[in-house]
């Protein structure tokens, strides 16, 4: 009989990983050797009404983990329509042809992680991002390692302070490969806080220079606000951008 997955609603986009250097995306070319999972193309005959249909990868002969039960379901049929778990069964599934057939020769498919604590746009040393850097390093590497961590099975992260809402809308829109990322935005700090990255050349010894900026602030990584007012319009502004929490810090 065939079941409907029943998984936790953030659970909902799903990576499956097959083991450490496996890893199924769309588009990607894999090596073959003998210890990677048979892959076959079902003989297409396209038609109209086939083209409209959402691709399809059917997994056979796999060991299931769900996330909710401690145990391994052995044996099973994994069908994905487009991004999404469509069908789980003991029994063979039917496709449409043209679907992607998998043999994962008893491999493990498990939901994809959820990491519920990044920085995917603080990627560099901190000397090295406040003396030597602008927004362009750090975007080119946060594609690196949002791809990173999706290939090692976390396809969900919460971003706990950063700019990086580019890099969630360019997730989102399919140009970057990555996890979906709830971010942040910049953290809030009081000055001398644990988010004031000024240094001592950035000056702040007088009430003339109080407010020289450090990189971190100018980039968005993180924002010095002292009382209510300014605290309040620093959350406003992250909220603005589209943060879905706010990060604080003392």
């Amino acid at each position: 009989m065939k079941t409907v997955i029943k998984l936790p609603i953030l659970l909902f986009f799903i990576t499956f990983v097959l083991s450490a250097n496996f890893a199924c995306s769309q588009g990607q070319n894999e090596e073959k050797d003998k210890s990677e999972p048979k892959v076959e193309q079902k003989d297409q005959q396209a038609t109209n009404s086939s083209k409209n249909t959402a691709e399809q990868v059917l997994f056979q002969n796999v060991k299931i983990f769900d996330g909710i039960n401690n145990k391994l379901s052995e044996n099973m049929f994994v069908l994905i329509e487009g991004n999404k778990i469509s069908k789980v069964s003991p029994n063979n599934i039917q496709t449409n042809e043209g679907a992607i057939i998998i043999d994962a020769e008893g491999k493990t498919l498990m939901p994809g992680m959820i990491d519920g604590h990044v920085h995917y746009m603080i990627n560099a040393d901190f000397g090295e991002i406040e003396s030597n850097m602008d927004l362009t390093d750090l975007a080119y590497r946060a594609n690196i390692v949002a791809k990173r961590a999706l290939m090692d099975g976390f396809t969900s992260a919460r971003d706990m302070g950063g700019p990086a809402f580019g890099l969630q809308r360019n997730i989102d829109s399919g140009i970057v490969v990555g996890p979906r990322i709830y971010p942040s935005g910049a953290f809030i700090s009081q000055t001398s806080g644990h988010g004031d990255f000024r240094a001592r050349y950035d000056g702040g010894f007088n009430t003339e220079t109080a407010n020289e900026q450090s990189n971190f602030a100018r980039f968005g990584i993180g924002t010095v606000a002292d009382g209510v007012p300014e605290v309040l319009k620093a959350t406003r502004t992250n909220l603005r951008n589209g943060a879905s929490q706010i990060k604080i810090m003392a």
